[in-house]
């Protein structure tokens, strides 16, 4: 367990310091987080949670970044279109 460090900046006052495997609060990893979002597109919540012995708020918190991270980066407009290529005479694959 890593504890994380306070500082007190003499711009900004007591502050902790940037880590880069956590954002912000989380009390789980980004590489954690990635892993738990994963397991749920298979598994339920709780049954992921029961497997990896952490909450379903955990799984929820894991879930929602990926969501969120995916609809910053438009992963899900561009590998899953909508409407078929207008070139390619396919039917879009959903």
């Amino acid at each position: 367990m890593y504890a994380v460090r306070r500082v007190n900046c003499p711009q900004c006052g007591v502050t902790a310091e940037e880590v880069p495997w956590a954002r912000g609060k989380e009390t789980h990893t980004r590489t954690y987080q990635w892993f738990l979002s994963k397991w749920a597109q298979r598994l339920s919540w709780q049954e992921t949670a029961r497997v990896f012995h952490t909450s379903w708020q955990s799984v929820f918190r894991a879930v929602k970044h990926a969501v969120l991270w995916g609809i910053v980066h438009d992963v899900y407009i561009t590998r899953y279109p909508i409407y078929p290529s207008q070139n390619s005479g396919e039917e879009a694959k959903i």
